[in-house]
C-alpha cells in the first residue's frame, strides 16, 4: 500500500495526489439520552439513523524530483450495461436490480415508454455517443419482426436530420417481446464496431454488477486525450425515470501524451488545488438533458472535486494466489436504505488500483467535497505542510 497514495478525485477524471502522515475518519451518530423525571434517571433516546461523517487529513507537500516524460496517451472509455437499471447502478438508496425480469424480457418498456416502431425516423429512443470533436450519433431502439440476433445497421432516410442515426433491434413483433440483456448488448457492440469503427472501439464484457456474462459494452474512443471526456453515453429522450434506462458510465479517462509530463515544485502544486478549491463549479447542476450539448464546459468546470480514495492494507483480500499478506483497498461510504450488513463489510471493498466511477453506488470511492483547506509552508523551505477537511456527500448540487 506504500506505493499508493490518497487522490482526491476531479469531475473530468483527473486526480490529485496527496502525501499524507495522518488520515482521521469521523463520524458522529446524532443520538444521545435525556434523563426522564420520577423514573430514577431512567434515559430514552432516539437513533434515526442520520450521521454526520468528516475526513481530516494531514501531509506535506514537496517538490517533484522525478516525472515519467514518457507517459502514453490514454483513450476516454464508457460502458453501457444492458443488465442493469440506470437507477439502482448508480443511487446508494435503490436496491440493485436488473431492469429484466422473468424471461429476460424488458417489462420496464412494455408500457409504450420505448415505442417500438420499426423506423428509425419514427423512433423515439435510443442512446447518443459524443466522439472527440463533439460530434454526436444516435443509436435508435426499434422492433422487428423476426429475431433480434445481428439486427443492426445506418439509417440514411431522407427525412432523418443532419446527424448520423443508426439503430439496434430490442423488440420482436411477431412475439411481443424483448430481447434479452445480451442479445441488445450484442446488436449495440456490433452497430459500433461495424459503423463507428472510425470513432470508437465497442468491446462485450461481464456485467461488473449483476456478473452476467456477455450484457456489458465498454466503449473506447479511437482518438486519445482528454477531448474524450464527453459526459456521454446518455440516454434519448433524457427520462427523469433512470429506472426506465441501462446503466451508462459516461466516457472518462482521457489524458493528452505530454499530459503531467513536467515537473512541479511545492509551491506550484500548492497553487493549483487553491485556485480550484477558491473557484471550481460543480457540474452536477446540469440537468441529463443539457448534457446531449458540445462538451465544451468539460473545460470550466472539469476540476471540481467530487471523491477522494483512502487506501487501506486488508488481510481478508490478502494471501491467495498473490501470496502477499495484504491487499490494498479503498475505503468506501456504505450509505442507502437498501444497504445489506455484507455491502457495508470490508468483503465488499474494491482494489486501491480501482479507477473512481462517479455513476457507481459507492464503493469504489467516497463521494462528497473539500469542506476547508489551510496550506502553511515551513520555515520558508519549499515544503507545505497541508490540512484537508474532507466531507462525504452523496450528492451536491
Amino acid at each position: 500500500m506504500s506505493n499508493i497514495p490518497i487522490r482526491l478525485v476531479h469531475q473530468n477524471g483527473d486526480i490529485t495526489e496527496l502525501m499524507a502522515t495522518e488520515v482521521a475518519l469521523d463520524v458522529e451518530r446524532k443520538t444521545g439520552g435525556m434523563a426522564m423525571p420520577l423514573s430514577g434517571s431512567t434515559r430514552l433516546g432516539f437513533d434515526l439513523n442520520m450521521n454526520n461523517a468528516t475526513i481530516i487529513i494531514n501531509g506535506i507537500i514537496t517538490d517533484d524530483t522525478f516525472v515519467n516524460t514518457n507517459a502514453s496517451a490514454l483513450a476516454s472509455q464508457a460502458t453501457v450495461d444492458f443488465s442493469l437499471s440506470h437507477k439502482s447502478g448508480s443511487e446508494s438508496t435503490t436496491a440493485a436490480e436488473s431492469w429484466l425480469t422473468g424471461g429476460g424480457e424488458q417489462v420496464e418498456y412494455s408500457s409504450g415508454l420505448y415505442a417500438t416502431t420499426t423506423t428509425v425516423e419514427n423512433a423515439i429512443a435510443g442512446i447518443r455517443l459524443n466522439d472527440t470533436d463533439g460530434n454526436f450519433y444516435i443509436i435508435n431502439f426499434v422492433s422487428h419482426s423476426t429475431a433480434l440476433d445481428n439486427i443492426r445497421g445506418q439509417d440514411t432516410g431522407s427525412s432523418l436530420p443532419s446527424n448520423e442515426q443508426y439503430y439496434i433491434g430490442i423488440y420482436r413483433t411477431d412475439t411481443n417481446a424483448y430481447g434479452t440483456a445480451a442479445q441488445v448488448a450484442d446488436n449495440f457492440c456490433d452497430v459500433i464496431n461495424n459503423h463507428l469503427s472510425s470513432k470508437f472501439v465497442a468491446e462485450l464484457q461481464t456485467s461488473s454488477f449483476t456478473n452476467v456474462a456477455n450484457t456489458q459494452v465498454k466503449i473506447t474512443q479511437v482518438t486519445a486525450g482528454d477531448d474524450g471526456d464527453t459526459r456521454t453515453p446518455v440516454s434519448l429522450p433524457s427520462f427523469n425515470n433512470t429506472a426506465k434506462i441501462p446503466y451508462m458510465a459516461t466516457f472518462r479517462g482521457g489524458r493528452g501524451s505530454t499530459d503531467g509530463a513536467k515537473q512541479l515544485s511545492a509551491g506550484d502544486k500548492v497553487m493549483n488545488l487553491f485556485g480550484i478549491l477558491n473557484n471550481s463549479q460543480n457540474k452536477r447542476t446540469i440537468s441529463v438533458g443539457n448534457l446531449f450539448d458540445k462538451f465544451a464546459e468539460n473545460k470550466r468546470y472539469g476540476d471540481y472535486i467530487i471523491a477522494i480514495q483512502i487506501p487501506y492494507n486488508s488481510k481478508f483480500h490478502g494471501g491467495g494466489s498473490t501470496g502477499l499478506e495484504y491487499s490494498a483497498r479503498n475505503f468506501f461510504m456504505p450509505t442507502g436504505g437498501t444497504t445489506t450488513v455484507s455491502e457495508k463489510s470490508t468483503e465488499n471493498s474494491e482494489p486501491a488500483s480501482t479507477e473512481f466511477s462517479e455513476e457507481s453506488r459507492w464503493n469504489t470511492g467516497i463521494k462528497g467535497s473539500v469542506q476547508k483547506a489551510t496550506f502553511t509552508q515551513l520555515g520558508g523551505e519549499p515544503i507545505y505542510s497541508f490540512t484537508i477537511v474532507f466531507a462525504p456527500i452523496d450528492k451536491i448540487w
